[in-house]
């Protein structure tokens, strides 16, 4: 391909007697050139040629696809280096943290709290929209204090021999509420979600369990990349748990393009 294309990867160059191009023609070449670096593993040479393309070419669809292109492609490598490192290793069974189970629901600030342990996915908005209208920080305590309570009476939930909708989405409803209140110092709790492994997480969200949290990680821990790191680093965590974070991570890098290279460094 350099020997098409030129050494330099530059139409300038191709064309040194040429001081002007058609914008059809610079972007049918930046493709071709970022497509070459994709596919020969050159992942930074197809990140800086993406930045360029970025600058020069006012084509969000494109740059949205070649972007996720990106970021699929160095999930792939990254794949593979784990799967290298995972050959070498002693496999270890997933390992969920020791909680203190109890049987006692938790003590609200609010009585409304209630409403979320009574009511399923076709919650009325009313009652919604009261929940939000109490005051923030006692209500967001109240919600967090929710979730715990998810994870410490879950063996109590889960051997109920009847599952019952209504009474089996007050995690979901916390996790929601707080994403709506833009509750970014309850990434931790939302994170220990996560840490509880795959029964529990199959529990409480079933299959939308991806779709329920994503989300949420985006709105709340969009801004603290580092604390989302330092969990996809820990060791024995369930698969799609951290699928969850990345998710959410390419999402950024979808709408907030100004966020693309920063997103696809963390990646790195």
């Amino acid at each position: 391909m350099p020997l098409v294309l030129g050494p330099e990867m530059n139409i300038a160059a191709i064309y040194p007697n040429r001081t002007t191009f058609h914008i059809s023609e610079v972007r049918s070449f930046l493709w071709v050139v970022f497509t070459y670096y994709l596919r020969t593993d050159n992942l930074d040479a197809a990140s800086d040629t993406l930045d360029e393309i970025a600058e020069t070419i006012s084509d969000d669809s494109l740059i949205e696809s070649l972007t996720m292109q990106l970021l699929a492609k160095r999930m792939e490598k990254n794949m593979e280096l784990f799967k290298a490192d995972e050959a070498k290793a002693r496999n270890v069974k997933y390992i969920a943290p020791e909680i203190e189970e109890t049987f006692e629901k938790p003590v609200f600030n609010h009585q409304e709290i209630e409403y979320l342990y009574t009511n399923g996915m076709q919650i009325d908005p009313q009652i919604i929209k009261t929940i939000l209208e109490l005051p923030k920080e006692t209500l967001i305590t109240d919600l967090e204090l929710v979730i715990s309570d998810g994870i410490s009476r879950y063996a109590q939930y889960s051997e109920k021999d009847d599952y019952d909708e209504p009474s089996s989405c007050f995690v979901n409803h916390a996790i929601f509420l707080l994403t709506e209140l833009r509750s970014n110092k309850s990434l931790p709790v939302i994170l220990d979600v996560l840490r509880q492994g795959e029964d529990f997480v199959e529990f409480w969200f079933g299959d939308s369990f991806v779709e329920c949290l994503w989300e949420c990680i985006y709105h709340l821990g969009g801004n603290q990349l580092d604390v989302l790191s330092a969990y996809l680093k820990e060791p024995n965590r369930y698969t799609y748990a951290r699928c969850i974070v990345s998710e959410a991570m390419a999402q950024i890098a979808l709408h907030q393009p100004k966020r693309r290279k920063e997103i696809i460094d963390w990646y790195q």
